[in-house]
């Protein structure tokens, strides 16, 4: 396992990896148009890492860091479903946790649903529920 961040020359396929990780092939065009346009305008800007996870080798998964004033904000982690399983959320979790102490940041946030598989890895890397917050939606009637 391997995590390291994101080169520039890296962009384009970054992000096209990242979407997939997170939806595979089953995310609306317009979706994942958004979302990849979202994580190529963060590149390269201050405050924001981008890191690739690798199993042998192979492109796995992606997170992001956001650093700002002592804050370090964990922005989505994604691993491709074939890979899923290894450890790359634990990795680019352990990962980012190190560059934002390193970096001097005297707290660390992240967001998830609750009782999910990432809820679990985030507590199993130290981070704990400080709140819970619910989104609610109208439905159509049936």
């Amino acid at each position: 396992m391997q995590v390291r961040e994101v080169r520039p020359k890296e962009t384009t396929f970054f992000s096209r990896l990242y979407d997939r990780a997170y939806h595979g092939d089953r995310s609306p065009k317009r979706l994942a148009r958004f979302r990849m346009d979202s994580i190529r305008a963060r590149i390269g800007r201050p405050g924001w890492r981008l890191y690739l996870a690798l199993v042998d080798g192979v492109p796995a998964g992606g997170g992001a860091l956001f650093i700002k004033d002592g804050v370090g904000h964990l922005a989505g982690g994604a691993t491709m479903f074939t890979l899923r399983g290894r450890g790359c959320q634990k990795a680019l979790l352990n990962r980012r946790l190190l560059d934002a102490q390193a970096a001097g940041c005297e707290i660390v946030v992240s967001r998830c649903g609750v009782g999910t598989s990432s809820q679990r890895n985030m507590e199993r890397a130290g981070l704990r529920t400080a709140y819970t917050k619910s989104i609610w939606q109208a439905r159509s009637p049936v």
